[in-house]
């Protein structure tokens, strides 16, 4: 299959703005910048005056003709900024009634950024640092604010996952069951972008995951005691407990997926 470079350069274009967007201390700031291309230019110019306030949800944008003239740019330039603002969610376009700022869609924005990590071979240790920070602070925060409806909810959870312990080839929905069970404690912190960037470290761990239980069918029944501890932690708001049901929860995930080479 041939290549798609235009692919390849709007998703870098993608992942660059996304980089910019969310560090902003990185960005490129002036068209004198050698280093700057024309796209470059259009989406920093646009960038800057989100950021300033100057452009907000529902805005429209000036016409392509207005900014070919404002920016000095070529038309193709402009149309190929809008076109990577577009498939990140910042800008859409109505047709017969021109381009607006959108309230911005946080899992299109983040995508090129979950590529770029995925395909960096990020070692799986990592993520189990990352998920143990990110798990313990959720858990340290839900433990004392849930209510028994919230509890009730992630026991059901681990019932239906009891449930299909035994069924075969039931991997496949005991790992939708698995990330249920841990976006379902995240959601109780009441924090969008937790959840959002919590989701974005399970995707990450997701590969490995998969693995683990495809390669061995008993994976289950460890990982349903983990999560069985964790519940139990929350039940008796015991902060102790559920660093300790953490710890063993990722350290047998890390142990089943066998860090040093699968």
């Amino acid at each position: 299959m041939m290549k798609d470079n235009n692919f390849d350069s709007d998703l870098v274009k993608s992942f660059d703005l996304c980089q910019s967007l969310l560090f902003p201390e990185r960005s490129l700031n002036s068209k004198n910048n050698h280093r700057e291309s024309a796209i470059d230019y259009v989406l920093n110019h646009i960038k800057n005056k989100i950021f300033s306030g100057e452009l907000k949800a529902g805005d429209k944008l000036p016409t392509e003709e207005i900014l070919v003239q404002e920016l000095g740019i070529g038309r193709g330039s402009v149309r190929e900024a809008i076109k990577i603002l577009q498939s990140i969610g910042i800008v859409k376009i109505i047709r017969g009634d021109g381009m607006f700022i959108t309230e911005g869609d946080f899992s299109r924005a983040i995508e090129p950024l979950l590529f770029s990590i995925i395909l960096s071979n990020i070692d799986k240790s990592d993520i189990y640092r990352l998920r143990n920070i990110f798990e313990k602070t959720i858990l340290h925060s839900v433990i004392f604010k849930h209510t028994e409806e919230d509890l009730l909810e992630i026991k059901k959870i681990i019932d239906k996952t009891e449930e299909i312990l035994n069924k075969e080839n039931s991997w496949e929905v005991f790992i939708n069951l698995d990330f249920s069970f841990h976006l379902k404690i995240a959601s109780l912190m009441r924090n969008n972008l937790v959840e959002r960037f919590y989701r974005i470290i399970l995707n990450l761990s997701a590969p490995f995951i998969k693995q683990t239980y495809f390669n061995n069918q008993d994976n289950k029944f460890i990982a349903l005691e983990d999560h069985k501890k964790i519940y139990l932690s929350i039940v008796n708001q015991d902060l102790k407990s559920a660093d300790d049901a953490i710890d063993l929860s990722l350290n047998n995930w890390l142990n089943r997926s066998k860090v040093n080479g699968e």
